[in-house]
């Protein structure tokens, strides 16, 4: 099903924007196609909507991060994620002299890309919440230097402050979409980042994700 004429719509009109779908609904292949789109491979996109309506196809900087595939029950899973994540992109940017925390280590990284590319960036975060909704409720714990927290509060600080910089690198990003399962509260690490448009219950954007039924119809009729 081509829905590339709604992604242009989405990334035409728009610069921040979050959306929460259930599991198995097609967000994956959503940022995918985004993906694909900013680093500007026209090829993929022969024949569909989308052709027709873009004529530029410029390539930005991409940083993609998906957390959907792991786990985040062991206590250092996170912290490791974030670090090979981070890690891997510094080898192209480089690394800030006085960066040292997850954020300010990749708000630098942002920095550098928009002034190495002369473009801003793209940053596409897949299931933002799965490493607290993994440990939510379990009662699992993790110990810091002499204080111990459960690990549900210790991953809502971690994020909180790695998220904090969408907010401060404003001036470096062209483009931001962030999925999830669920909805943004003052409980969420993003409780601290508001400048978002959150389409989850947009009409003109409903059929983003998933299948309707006259979709579904009208593809998957018989001959």
């Amino acid at each position: 099903m081509d829905k590339t004429d709604l992604i242009y719509q989405l990334v035409t009109t728009g610069k921040i924007y979050f959306l929460s779908r259930p599991r198995r609904f097609g967000k994956s292949l959503l940022v995918s196609t985004l993906k694909c789109y900013f680093q500007g491979r026209k090829e993929l996109f022969r024949g569909l909507a989308i052709d027709k309506l873009e004529t530029e196809w410029a390539e930005y900087p991409v940083f993609h991060i998906d957390f959907s595939k792991i786990s985040f029950l062991n206590p250092d899973v996170l912290e490791e994620k974030l670090e090979e994540q981070i890690s891997a992109w510094e080898q192209v940017y480089g690394k800030g002299e006085f960066a040292f925390d997850f954020g300010s280590r990749f708000a630098y990284i942002l920095k550098q890309a928009h002034k190495q590319f002369g473009k801003r960036c793209v940053v596409l975060i897949e299931a933002y919440d799965k490493p607290v909704l993994d440990t939510l409720g379990t009662g699992l714990k993790i110990k810091r230097d002499t204080n111990e927290l459960l690990l549900e509060t210790h991953h809502k600080q971690l994020l909180g402050s790695f998220y904090s910089i969408l907010k401060s690198s404003d001036e470096d990003l062209h483009f931001v979409f962030i999925t999830g399962m669920t909805k943004f509260t003052q409980a969420t690490p993003f409780s601290g980042f508001n400048n978002f448009n959150d389409i989850s219950m947009t009409e003109q954007y409903e059929t983003l994700c998933g299948i309707t039924q006259e979709e579904l119809e009208h593809y998957f009729a018989e001959p």
